[in-house]
């Protein structure tokens, strides 16, 4: 199995997506279908079709900031 196929995988502890609505902010996870509601870092200032990196915070999904 491949790198990237073992990070896209839903129980990773990373996820990406894209920002599709900034405030408040939703993301477009990669293999979804659905935004999701996500918390995000104070650092981080979304924008629209962002490229981001998530976590897991227990249950919650939280944006760490947009990868380049």
């Amino acid at each position: 199995m491949s790198v990237l196929s073992e990070l896209m995988k839903k129980d990773s502890a990373f996820r990406w997506g894209y920002v599709k609505v900034a405030s408040p902010l939703e993301v477009r996870l990669i293999g979804e279908t659905a935004n999701q509601k996500v918390k995000k870092l104070s650092t981080y200032n979304p924008t629209l079709n962002d490229y981001v990196m998530l976590t897991k915070d227990s249950n919650t999904l939280v944006c760490v900031g947009k990868v380049e």
